[in-house]
């Protein structure tokens, strides 16, 4: 079976109270991967498009931790991904 690394990234670190966050997830090669949850304990998941692109929004300031996963498949398992970005008040 295949393990596959997760990696996040965004396009900034810090942000404000209700910008939209794009979020890019790639493997360890640094291809998209489709069909990642991307999530934080304040917002429901979004999943990544055949890019590997999703957005999400956040509405609290603080430190947010953006976890990607994905359910592994019987010819993968995936190892999940965090990044922590600044939401700041607007």
């Amino acid at each position: 079976m295949n393990t596959i690394k997760l990696h996040i990234e965004t396009d900034q670190d810090t942000y404000h109270v209700g910008d939209e966050i794009t979020v890019h997830v790639r493997d360890e090669k640094g291809h998209p991967v489709a069909g990642v949850t991307v999530h934080s304990l304040y917002v429901d998941g979004n999943d990544t498009d055949a890019t590997g692109k999703t957005t999400i929004t956040i509405q609290r300031t603080g430190t947010i931790d953006l976890i990607a996963a994905k359910q592994d498949t019987e010819n993968a398992t995936y190892t999940s991904a965090s990044k922590l970005v600044e939401v700041r008040s607007a």
